[in-house]
This record gives structure tokens, sequence and C-alpha cells, in this order.
């Protein structure tokens, strides 16, 4: 019998938030869509549910909306499953998540024609880890009726003052941060914890709630516990996995979290991860003339740009769709009209006879985007392209030079390895 009972609950992965903190590499991809080993995010989330039984996952959506739905659905495909297996709900204004939970289970009650709203499972397409169904579903069907939620939390850092108190003889969630204060904690004997972003509320709590622009702990659970209402708890064990994912120093320790063995040896086995067999081979971290020295294949028709070779475990994997920026514009759109000026910096005599200094430290984000020749121009060998490239709205008006690419090269964390493509067919 499968763990989940998807004719009693509603499975929901949020993916509907800005990543501002992860910028400037959201301004083209969605948090939520930024490979992760061999899946985006919140793919990882969505797989563990469907797996424990659900038939649908539920995501509302935002920011690169289209971006966001399109990705995860190829990839979900490539999983083995239909990307009718999810079902994408976009959100203007943006709900945050208390509204955007309301706003899903709402729907698919009138929808449905159900009396109300059923109990939803809620994990955040941010967070990377090993949710643990089983405690949380085992829990939740010994709740009572007057129980509104459950919570799953984990040991709190220090210092952190959005911290939600549990009470360890109840075994319940009894308010969150500056609801209560150090020394009623102290007295009370509560502990402070960290919400893990996974939960399941009550249908009727989520029927009650209007669908507004608010948190799930201001929305749902301190009105509940307003009411007299009990929220229980479930407890994440520290050696559990599990990452938020918001900054880049979170993404990269996220990323090495992986087993390398595991993953990364079947990820170099995988056409996705292949290094193109004509690109220059370059250590970032080198300068040209020292160990390591930049060298070029003898034909210039085979002149290629810098790419960092051998990848370390940062190197994430494939994106399947074509991100786009903020105002809508695909990447190979950008590209179609600024590529042939890189080309030339990047192959002048000026620029290839010359020398660069990496971040000896730095350990670049590398992402690649195969590009189909469907797109109406042609890719003729790999290219490596700094993120930094497609923020500057000088890109393509002919300024750019050897020594300003090279200097993107230098600095930049995150890059594009765009590689040519057959189109499906």
């Amino acid at each position: 019998m499968p763990l989940f009972a998807p004719s009693e609950m509603v499975a929901i992965v949020l993916c509907a938030g800005l990543g501002t903190r992860l910028r400037p590499l959201t301004r083209f991809v969605p948090k939520t869509a930024v490979p992760l080993g061999r899946w985006p995010l919140a793919l990882h989330n969505v797989l563990q549910l469907l797996q424990a039984g659900a038939t649908t996952v539920h995501c509302n959506t935002h920011y690169l909306a289209p971006f966001v739905e399109n990705e995860l659905a190829r990839a979900l495909e490539d999983a083995g499953y239909p990307a009718t297996a999810l079902r994408f709900w976009r959100e203007e204004p943006l709900l945050e998540t208390g509204g955007g939970v309301a706003h899903i289970c709402q729907s698919l009650a009138r929808e449905e024609g159900w009396k109300a709203p059923k109990d939803a499972l809620v994990v955040s397409g941010d967070i990377y880890g090993d949710i643990p169904l089983q405690e949380m579903i085992s829990s939740w069907s010994q709740a009572d009726p007057l129980q509104a939620a459950l919570l799953c939390t984990r040991e709190a850092e220090s210092g952190r003052t959005d911290v939600t108190w549990v009470d360890p003889a109840r075994n319940c969630v009894v308010g969150f941060g500056k609801d209560v204060s150090p020394s009623e904690a102290l007295a009370r004997g509560l502990r402070a914890r960290n919400f893990s972003n996974h939960q399941i509320v009550r249908g009727a709590v989520v029927e009650n709630a209007h669908i507004e622009k608010r948190s799930s702990i201001d929305l749902f659970y301190r009105a509940a516990l307003s009411r007299g209402l009990t929220i229980a708890h479930v407890e994440l064990a520290q050696a559990r996995p599990w990452f938020n994912v918001g900054t880049y120093r979170e993404y990269e320790e996220c990323v090495q979290s992986l087993t390398p063995l595991a993953d990364f040896q079947e990820a170099e086995a995988s056409d996705d991860y292949s290094p193109p067999t004509q690109c220059l081979v370059v250590s970032l971290g080198q300068k040209k003339g020292g160990e390591g020295a930049l060298t070029f294949p003898a034909s210039p028709a085979l002149r290629l740009p810098l790419c960092p070779w051998p990848f370390t475990t940062r190197r994430l994997g494939c994106l399947r769709t074509l991100p786009c920026s903020e105002q809508g514009e695909s990447l190979a759109t950008i590209l179609s009209s600024l590529l042939p000026n890189l080309v030339a910096s990047l192959f002048s005599p000026s620029f290839s006879g010359g020398g660069w200094s990496p971040r000896p430290e730095t350990s670049p984000l590398v992402f690649r985007l195969p590009l189909p020749t469907s797109l109406g121009w042609a890719l003729s060998h790999p290219l490596l392209v700094p993120l930094e490239l497609f923020e500057t709205s000088s890109f393509g008006g002919g300024s750019w030079t050897p020594e300003a690419v090279s200097g993107l090269y230098a600095t930049s964390e995150t890059f594009f390895l765009l590689t040519p493509v057959r189109s499906p067919g």
C-alpha cells in the first residue's frame, strides 16, 4: 500500500519565490529550477512525493513561471514520469507560501466538488533533503480534530530570531519568533527549532483562510494557535540531509553534500554531463605561460573559448530548456544578436595571445545548455559564456574588448557552457 494516500491529501511543492539572494544567477534561472545533480532542485521533492504514492504534485509558480514549468516538466519526463503528474498554478500577484497553498487547495475543492479542501502535505521547492514522509504521515494519521497542522523542525542555528518554539513535553509547536520571549521559553522548558518547511495543514484550516499574500505561519498557524488549536511536531534528525538553497554558499554546500561516487560517476557517464570533445582545456586559477598553460589547437577553425576542465563537483549539470531574463527574453534570443561580437573578441589575436589571472580560489558553477539549431542560427562549437555577460547592456553594442571579456572570466562565479545539438526529429 502506498505511503501517500492521494484520496486523502493534496501534495504541493512551492515554486513561486523570487530567489533574490542567489542573483545574478536567478535573473535568468529561477531558484527552484537550478540544476542539482541530475535534476532541477525542486524536482527532487516532486520525485519523493510521487515515489511515495502521490498521483499529482501541485506547484505554484510566479517568477519566470514559463521556465520553471518547462524545466520541471521536461526533467520529470526524463525521470520516467508523465509531465501530467505535475499541475502548475500561476500566481498574479505573488501570494507567498500561505496564500499559495490556500489558492491551490480552495480551487481544487471547487473544481472537484469537495465539501471542503483536503489536507495538504506541503514542501518548499528550494529545500533539498530527505523528507521524513513516513514520520509525518504516521503522526498525522493519529491526529485529533483539534490538531490544525503538523510541522517538521530541526535543530536551530545559534543566534536566529525566526525560530519555531516547540514544547518537548507535549511534542507540539507553541509559537514563532518573538511570540515567545526567551525568559518565557526558559520557564516553560521550550526549545528553539528551525522550521524545515515540511508541513501538513488540515483542510478545515485552509478552508477558513483568505487567499492573500501571507506566509503559512501568519495565515494558518498563528491563527490556529490563537483559536486554541494544536500543531503537532515531528523531529527532523540532524543527520538527515537538509539544505536551504538560498545563497551561492548554501548552493555550493548542497552540491558538495551529494555523494561523488554515486551521483557524479553516474553523471560523467551521461550525455548530459559529457564535456565537448573539441574544447580548449584550461584550469581556472592558472595563468597563461604557467603550469597548465593555455594552448590552442593548430587549426584556426578549431580555436575555442576558455573552458575549465576537469570540472569540479560544482559542475552542476544540464539545463533542459532555455532560460529567460526577467523581461522574458530567451537566452537564445539574446545570443542570436550578440554571439558574433563575443566570438570575434575571443578569437582575436590580441586576446588569444594575452594572459589572464582568474581568482585561484574560485571553483565556478558551470551549467551545460544545449542549443538546438532550430533556433534560426548556428553555433558551430562549444562556447563558455560568463553569466555577467548577459547582464551588461553594452554586450551587443560592439564595445567588448579582449580585456573586458578576459576580466569576466577572471571574476565570474557562474558560466553557461553552450553546446550545439541537433533538433529533435
